[in-house]
């Protein structure tokens, strides 16, 4: 099936749009009704789907332009998997509503008679939740991650009969929550990773080397840790050669790395005395370490010269 069989594109919702029908939700549409004191059933939704659902499908786009290949993956896997997506959207959606409709939608099982108060309980478990929903729209959004459009399921609810409520999914996980058309309350915000502090970064890799070293017993954990040992090793002449003019006058780092290679020459003479071929192979992976992030220093001047040739 292709994703745009049977679909119109329409200007006023810059989206094409059609049906899908889906499994994995036969168990919603019964829609009780509840207020604080009292549950009954819908009458213009006596029973549940007890079958596949036609819902409205909506791909957003810009300018009539066709599905993009990651709109086509979304409903592709969308299709693949629909018990599976059906199955984890209404168990993250229970989980949601007991959290922000529960206890002001539904009324009170102490003031409730037995049959009504076994009603208002069996609400509490995801077969009884399911009673109180019922999916209406999915829309495929423009936006991706990987190779894989966001889409997002509209749900109407006994619970909120006034907004409904959104679940955004990406493949098969729920991943926001909003009011109904609200797309599960918009894409997640990607904080921004902070950068690290490059002369913490510094004393973080002393230490790692000086653990390296203590754990130094013979030639066979040299070799062990050779890869990381090299990795340690150029990190630390790149950071000293770029930072060391800013941690002169960072005292309190000054005094952290200044402790941590003390406390390596300390290893490394005991590494000397102790297992000889041990030191000449330690001793072989630095001076390969530094000719090769000697180069990279090299490089990161010339482009520094040809940055400031201007200035």
């Amino acid at each position: 099936m292709s994703i745009i069989d049977k679909m119109n594109y329409a200007p006023e919702y810059e989206a094409w749009v059609g049906e899908v029908s889906l499994t994995g939700f036969e168990s919603c549409g019964i829609m009780w009704d509840c207020d604080v004191g009292h549950i009954s059933k819908s009458p213009n939704n006596p029973k549940s789907n007890n079958g596949p659902v036609t819902l409205p499908l909506h791909i957003d786009t810009v300018e009539e332009s066709p599905p993009t290949k990651a709109q086509k993956a979304a409903f592709d896997f969308l299709l693949d998997n629909q018990n599976q997506i059906a199955k984890v959207v209404l168990e993250y959606s229970f989980e949601q509503a007991k959290i922000f409709y529960y206890s002001d939608s539904l009324p009170d099982s102490n003031s409730l008679g037995q049959e009504q108060k076994a009603l208002r309980e069996s609400f509490d478990t995801l077969d009884g939740f399911c009673q109180l929903v019922n999916p209406v729209s999915i829309t495929i959004l423009k936006e991706a991650k990987g190779n894989t459009a966001y889409f997002a399921i509209d749900f109407v609810t006994s619970l909120d009969a006034e907004h409904g409520f959104s679940v955004l999914i990406h493949r098969q996980n729920p991943i926001g929550w909003g009011g109904i058309g609200e797309s599960g309350g918009g894409l997640p915000v990607i904080q921004e990773k902070k950068e690290e502090d490059p002369f913490q970064k510094w004393v973080e890799s002393e230490k790692k080397y000086l653990e390296l070293l203590s754990k130094i017993t013979d030639l066979a954990s040299v070799e062990r840790f050779s890869e990381d040992l090299a990795n340690c090793e150029a990190e630390s002449f790149l950071n000293d050669n770029r930072y060391c003019r800013e941690v002169i006058t960072k005292p309190k780092l000054n005094n952290q790395i200044s402790s941590v290679i003390e406390q390596r020459i300390l290893e490394l003479q005991r590494i000397r005395k102790q297992y000889p071929e041990a030191f000449d192979r330690v001793a072989l992976i630095r001076e390969m370490a530094i000719k090769e992030s000697s180069e990279i220093l090299d490089k990161e001047h010339e482009e520094w010269l040809k940055d400031n040739e201007s200035d």
